[in-house]
């Protein structure tokens, strides 16, 4: 990466010449690009990150690391989808170079690049042409970050790096082509090197690796065995392309042919089967409608729980809720289908598989409860989930559906492990979620005349909790087997697996509390809440510490939101301790209500 960077900044000197004059407005209009076209470029298939994958798929996540969302700006303002942006930065680069892309959440890394004459605000999206005269300096600076250890580095030095591997990145989209205006650039460090979409002949076993332009020059410039005839006669559409680009309707028959060209050896290879529904996936957004409906389903929740009369709302409420879980579930069950995996082998996957399955387990206590206090935590649930999912995509920036490494794949006990682990995850959370509601009610007074309404919703966290010490064991248990299995030892002490242990060793103490009666109702619920903290820290909080045989599970960004929720569970055990101090009777602890 650090010679990347340095020859990108030498490039970028001598290349923004050329392309200042486009910017200043002489470049040629982008293309209008059709409804066939862009969806046959969204399932174009093209070998990335392991795996053999839409385009569409790579576009999306190309866009959120570099732009923080999935569309674009052209230079007048106008909308375009990704597949457009990529079609004009392939095609009509003089364009694209203008249309603001690039996210800088911090104006004092233009600052220090000296580009602080084009600060629009503290956080704003810029062009390739507002950075390039700073290009230099910016990947200067890089290199020099990429010396210091990642712990050590600030924020704008982070940001500094990741706008530098941004814009390295975007100038290979932008010259990719090159080689169609001119054979002899294919040597070119930034030409056509960015997109493998030409699928080598024979099966995957044979080879693995698609090819790039830029890779087949090379071998039939030096000599090879391999037959790439097919490739040669897929970058021979890919120059009429090029030609044809100022007319929609031939560009889009032209594009059918390169499709069906790259289709065909993937059909024949055996990678193209799940690319439509990867497509589909994306373009439907299951995950969207089931957060809008979890969100839209809390206002009928609200009015049903101070008028409880109005049973159609209720019904209405259930519906909703119900479909929200059908469409997360349906999402879950594409993923395992796309990848043929299991639904839980990534952090961000255990996200989407809790938030299920809290929601349907939260469904069958409302079935067997009938309150509207287990349909109202799903709900709540299912947003906070959702919204969790949605800010790891975002900052990541990063394809959720990418293959494991090999430790973490075709493990039998992994599996059931994860499984099992994440279902006492889901029951630990639920439980506390469930307390939050006798707490908060506790403490503003509501349902105060019904004090058996409270004495049974301790019975469901309490329940709850046991379910969550069963799954939390067994899965602990599972996971010494695959370490074994795996890395030749049942414990090592590594801070995952210590912190599924304090997750079992603090539900054994609730319920042993409990059962000696040193805990009753309140108490209990207490426990719950703090059951919370203490499941954030074995999901979440270990991967910050940066050490453990689990490198899979590393993460960054999440500090400041794990700090915030500690923090907010904090403020709710306090104020669940001041609902007791205020309702005790007198000094002592009464039956239904003591600690």
């Amino acid at each position: 990466m650090k010679r990347a960077l340095a020859i990108c900044g030498v490039l970028s000197a001598l290349l923004f010449p050329l392309a200042a004059p486009a910017s200043a407005g002489g470049s040629a209009a982008a293309g209008k690009w059709t409804e066939e076209t862009l969806r046959l470029a969204a399932s174009l298939p093209i070998q990335d990150g392991g795996r053999v994958k839409p385009l569409a798929t790579w576009v999306r996540f190309r866009l959120l690391a570099t732009s923080g969302r999935t569309s674009v700006r052209n230079a007048e303002g106008g909308k375009l989808s990704g597949l457009e942006w990529l079609l004009d930065t392939l095609f009509f680069p003089d364009a694209a170079r203008r249309y603001p892309v690039f996210q800088v959440d911090d104006s004092a890394v233009l600052d220090a690049v000296h580009l602080g004459s084009v600060v629009k605000k503290k956080r704003d999206r810029y062009s390739y042409a507002d950075l390039a005269p700073g290009l230099s300096e910016l990947f200067r600076r890089a290199t020099r970050v990429e010396e210091i250890p990642a712990k050590e580095r600030d924020t704008v030095q982070e940001q500094i790096l990741k706008l530098a591997v941004n814009v390295s990145v975007y100038e290979r989209a932008l010259h990719f082509l090159d080689f169609v205006r001119d054979p002899k650039r294919i040597t070119d460090r930034n030409v056509g090197t960015l997109l493998a979409f030409l699928p080598p002949t024979g099966g995957p076993e044979e080879r693995p690796a698609w090819f790039t332009p830029a890779e087949v020059a090379h071998l039939a410039s030096r000599g090879t065995n391999l037959d790439l005839g097919p490739q040669k006669e897929i970058l021979k559409v890919l120059s009429a392309l090029e030609e044809v680009k100022g007319d929609p309707a031939a560009f889009q028959a032209r594009f059918r042919e390169l499709h069906d060209r790259v289709v065909g050896p993937a059909k024949a290879r055996g990678e193209y089967r799940t690319v439509p529904l990867e497509v589909a996936y994306y373009r439907y957004r299951p995950l969207t409608w089931s957060l809008v409906l979890f969100f839209v389903s809390l206002l009928p929740l609200l009015v049903v729980w101070f008028r409880p009369r109005a049973r159609w709302v209720g019904r209405a409420a259930t519906g909703l809720v119900a479909a929200a879980l059908a469409f997360l579930t349906a999402a879950i069950v594409a993923r395992c289908l796309i990848r043929g995996r299991p639904p839980v082998s990534t952090l961000y996957e255990t996200v989407l598989f809790i938030t299920a399955t809290a929601g349907l387990a939260a469904l069958v206590i409302e079935y067997v409860d009938r309150r509207r206090i287990a349909l109202g935590v799903c709900a709540v649930l299912g947003v906070l989930g959702l919204l969790v999912a949605n800010s790891y995509e975002t900052v990541k920036g990063q394809d959720t559906i990418a293959p494991l490494i090999a430790v973490l794949n075709t493990n039998f006990w992994l599996t059931t492990h994860v499984l099992t682990i994440a279902l006492g995850y889901t029951a630990g959370l639920l439980a506390g979620a469930m307390a939050h509601v006798y707490l908060l009610g506790r403490l503003f007074g509501w349902k105060r005349g019904d004090p058996g309404f409270y004495h049974d919703l301790a019975r469901v966290v309490y329940g709850t909790i046991c379910f969550s010490l069963i799954f939390s064991l067994v899965g602990t248990i599972l996971g010494g087997v695959w370490a074994n299995d795996s890395w030749g030892r049942f414990w090592g002490w590594d801070p995952k697996e210590n912190g599924a242990l304090l997750i079992c060793i603090w539900l054994l103490l609730t319920i042993h509390l409990k059962r000696g009666g040193y805990l009753r109702d309140h108490g209990v619920c207490l426990a719950a809440v703090f059951g919370n903290i203490v499941v954030a820290f074995s999901w979440w909080g270990v991967n910050l510490l940066g050490v453990g045989l689990h490198s899979y599970g590393f993460t960054s960004g999440i500090k400041r939101s794990l700090v915030g929720f500690y923090l907010l569970e904090v403020l709710v055990l306090a104020l669940g301790a001041a609902a007791w101090f205020r309702h005790r009777p007198g000094a002592v602890c009464g039956s239904g209500t003591g600690s």
